[in-house]
């Protein structure tokens, strides 16, 4: 209900390089540090405020459906979205969603957070599952390929039971070139569909053009 995380990438994990990875916890926050080759690639850090901001409200944006034609990921065709305002998108929750474990074994998740039943106590939207909407809403306006997710700060506001459907709206707040990257930060905010209650905010920052693509 209340939960704050703050995760940035600095560096490339290239596939199959060694890592280790360091936490500390202090006064209640927790920090993550991801090593590789002598260079820190991915730090992170947890806090549990004792009062959250207000949530943001509900603003009843069209959503995406079957008709809708993703423009190519150029920097005038985000240009223009980020003009116009980007379509919502729906998500549902459940026990049969790719994101329902992010363990192999799912008993090795918090009780909190398991969907297999096993004491009836569980069930609840995994931070990754929810995080992953505000992924999948950004890759569902525009056709790019490849992307790469480089920073979020994301909010709790309320937990997500089995069968919740959820609708993200999403605005695009910058623009920008970098080192012959394209960017993009983005602002996604999901909402429970039957009561439009904020479940979660998530600012994202992601390159959405690769230098020579």
């Amino acid at each position: 209900t209340r939960g704050h995380a703050h995760v940035e990438v600095r560096t490339p994990l290239y596939d199959h390089a060694p890592f280790d990875v360091k936490t500390t916890a202090q006064n209640g926050n927790y920090t993550a540090e991801l090593h590789s080759g002598g260079d820190l690639c991915a730090v992170a850090t947890v806090t549990l405020p004792s009062e959250p901001p207000p949530a943001p409200e509900y603003q009843g944006l069209a959503l995406l459906d079957d008709t809708y034609e993703r423009p190519a990921a150029s920097a005038d065709n985000m240009l223009a979205l980020k003009a116009s305002g980007c379509r919502a998108k729906r998500f549902r929750w459940s026990a049969e969603h790719e994101m329902a474990r992010y363990v192999r074994d799912q008993s090795a998740m918090p009780a909190l957070l398991r969907t297999d039943g096993q004491d009836g106590s569980g069930g609840y939207a995994n931070p990754g599952m929810l995080l992953g909407c505000g992924n999948r809403h950004f890759g569902s306006v525009a056709a790019m390929s490849p992307w790469v997710h480089l920073e979020t700060r994301s909010r709790n506001f309320c937990p997500v039971p089995l069968g919740t459907h959820l609708i993200s709206e999403m605005t695009i707040l910058d623009l920008f070139t970098k080192k012959g990257h394209e960017f993009a930060d983005c602002q996604f905010n999901l909402f429970r569909d039957h009561d439009k209650a904020c479940v979660m905010t998530i600012w994202q920052r992601a390159i959405y053009k690769m230098r020579g693509t």
